[in-house]
């Protein structure tokens, strides 16, 4: 299966990279703007699936973060939604067999502390939420085999550099102190990158993925303040910075993954918090 990484040279994209290249039943090529690709030149899109012919998308390619993107709306807007556009188009028109599409847990806006299922109201806290929610509608209306998925937390070796551990690690590493958002009761259940490829396998290749819809994260409930917890045991010096939380930010996040684990047989099989105090020493 050849497959193209769209947004294949970020976080998530090159543990992917390196998840595929042990498979002897996948070849790929990666289109991202660190190399000079843009999903939004439909041009050169129409020029590349021409040339390589694709079995199948996995698309990565999505300008991420919920704070960044109330700033820059159009750009949020540009990228997530026309960029799609684009790749559909090319998917439909050069016959693409599979289109895995990563959304985001944050088209639901949660703000109860419920374990969250594909079915629960879409309601969507921010710009970046929006774009992804609308990037969902996209692919339903498409003609494509998709699979969506949503990714809840995702955490894992060399991550964004404005997701809470590493920020956290760097202002502590730093000699600054953590900025600490809230009171510390909001909580998230994390997701290692590794069981986050695991999933992505199976939405490619399950047939019962075909045009279906999944919530993939861990099952581990951790608090902000458990998880500052985790950091002073590693760093008792370090100092946190309390600041009202921003109104764009889920209060909990937790997957329900009930429908992963019937359809696909996946579950998060990773010990997050040992995870975590293990990625914060290295």
């Amino acid at each position: 299966m050849k497959i193209l990484i769209a947004g294949g040279a970020g976080f998530v994209g090159t543990h992917m990279q390196k998840f595929l290249a042990d498979k002897k039943e996948f070849t790929f090529q990666v289109y991202d703007q660190i190399n000079g690709d843009d999903t939004r030149d439909r041009f050169k899109l129409d020029r590349l699936f021409e040339s390589e012919g694709f079995d199948a998308i996995i698309n990565l390619a999505a300008r991420a973060g919920v704070r960044r993107g109330e700033s820059f709306p159009e750009e949020y807007f540009s990228s997530n939604v026309i960029g799609l556009v684009n790749l559909i188009e090319m998917a439909e028109k050069w016959g693409v067999k599979k289109f895995v599409h990563y959304s985001s847990s944050s088209v639901f806006g949660n703000d109860e502390k419920v374990a969250t299922n594909e079915d629960y109201p879409k309601k969507p806290k921010s710009i970046y939420g929006i774009t992804k929610l609308a990037g969902e509608l996209l692919l339903q209306k498409s003609k494509l085999d998709y699979t969506i998925i949503r990714p809840f937390t995702i955490v894992g070796e060399n991550g964004r550099k404005e997701m809470v551990v590493y920020k956290w690690l760097n202002q502590i590493k730093a000699g600054r102190k953590a900025t600490f958002y809230g009171d510390g009761t909001t909580y998230r259940g994390y997701t290692y990158i590794q069981d986050m490829l695991r999933g992505t396998i199976e939405c490619l290749t399950n047939p019962k993925a075909s045009r279906q819809d999944f919530n993939l994260g861990g099952d581990q409930i951790i608090t902000l303040e458990e998880l500052w917890n985790i950091f002073k045991g590693s760093y008792p010096e370090a100092q946190r910075e309390m600041l009202p939380m921003p109104n764009t930010d889920q209060m909990f996040s937790l997957a329900d993954v009930s429908k992963a684990k019937e359809l696909l047989g996946w579950e998060h099989k990773t010990d997050i918090k040992k995870k975590i105090q293990e990625m914060i020493v290295l």
